[in-house]
């Protein structure tokens, strides 16, 4: 039952309770039409009830956006023109504002728009010139109902276009952050490894001269000695290796601040969740899923003419997944050259225990890939 309600009925949960919000004036519409004891009431509950589906779809199947928005812009002329109710084209107004589309794209649509409602206006006001002669009430409601309709996709385009850069600064500083760290930690192991490592190698060749020594000390004693300083010294070098070796993976964070800015130079929008949570998940698992973003986004830029990644972290208690989706065209199996390093490579990271990669091209591209978090 949940999954079809969020199949099928709820609101997609990145976009909060907003979108709820908006359906106060579809039941204020609704309850102006009680009771339902005339045809054009019936019909125009009906119509209500295939844009509030319309209205929901939009938001949750990016795929079909145009035809979506193209729906509401008809519904709102025939409320308009014909049920004398304009208010369906403040809803198509800012769903076209609040997408997070391209400059281009928005200018065309929202063209569009500005002439249907247009029409459907001078319809409405045709419809009720006689009133506005006699009630002062009906030109202020009018002048208002002008400037929601046609200031709307611009007022809502602003806000929108506002909170991602919003967005995207905060996430480019936690990266920037990140990367610090990171030089930070790379200068750190290179002290680490210069210093200690010449302790070490003092160390070796202590052992070895004392093993010249043998002749003129107790043999087996200074012997001892000198084998078990050597060995420490080789296990201490391994493991200053093997810390260095650890500190130069690369993080989520690294690798997103470099791949934001490939995705944003051809256009493309990357939005991220719970970025900040992957940060603090063991090096090995940010090292794999780090390159598996680096091919994902290599694809999607080459291949997917996508407008929009959402790439989306989670955790609990015994898993870490990641899953990267785009909206773009998509793939066939029939597209794949044979041996693509790109798809084999990803599916090659995932081959260990308790890793799983899975790849869905059915509306857009879909990579989710999970690991068993460390114990």
């Amino acid at each position: 039952m949940k999954s079809f309600l969020q199949k099928y009925v709820l609101f997609p949960k990145r976009l909060g309770l907003a979108p709820y919000f908006w359906l106060v004036w579809l039941i204020v519409m609704v309850a102006n039409l009680i009771p339902f004891d005339t045809l054009s009431k019936k019909i125009q509950i009906g119509l209500i009830f295939v844009f509030l589906v319309i209205y929901r779809n939009t938001f949750a199947d990016r795929k079909n956006f145009l035809p979506y928005v193209i729906t509401q812009i008809i519904l709102g002329f025939i409320f308009t023109a014909l049920f004398r109710n304009p208010y369906i084209f403040v809803y198509c107004a800012w769903v076209i504002g609040s997408f997070r589309i391209s400059e281009q794209y928005f200018r065309r649509l929202v063209t569009g728009y500005y002439i249907v409602a247009s029409i459907g206006i001078a319809c409405f006001i045709y419809q009720i010139k006689s009133d506005l002669f006699f009630s002062a009430n009906y030109i202020s409601d009018l002048i208002l109902i002008l400037i929601f309709v046609f200031a709307s996709p611009i007022v809502a385009r602003s806000l929108t276009n506002a909170y991602t850069k919003s967005v995207q600064t905060s996430a480019y500083y936690e990266r920037v952050l990140q990367v610090v760290k990171m030089d930070e930690r790379e200068r750190i192991s290179q002290d680490l490894h210069d210093q200690v490592g010449q302790v070490m190698s003092a160390i070796t060749l202590k052992s070895e001269l004392a093993q010249k020594l043998i002749k003129k000390e107790n043999y087996a004693k200074v012997n001892d000695q000198m084998i078990e300083i050597e060995k420490l010294s080789r296990d201490n070098l391994n493991l200053i290796r093997e810390i260095v070796t650890d500190l130069r993976k690369e993080t989520i964070s690294e690798v997103i601040l470099k791949e934001s800015n490939l995705l944003r130079d051809s256009n493309i929008i990357l939005e991220t969740t719970n970025e900040k949570a992957a940060n603090t998940w063991p090096t090995d698992i940010q090292d794999i899923f780090a390159a598996t973003i680096k091919e994902a986004t290599t694809n999607i830029i080459r291949y997917s003419k996508a407008l929009h990644v959402q790439i989306d972290f989670d955790e609990n208690k015994n898993f870490v997944t990641m899953t990267i989706t785009d909206d773009g065209v998509g793939f066939s199996e029939a597209d794949v050259r044979e041996n693509s390093f790109g798809l084999d490579g990803m599916k090659k990271r995932f081959n260990i225990p308790n890793g799983k990669i899975t790849i869905n091209s059915d509306d857009g591209t879909t990579i989710t890939a999970q690991l068993q978090k460390e114990k």
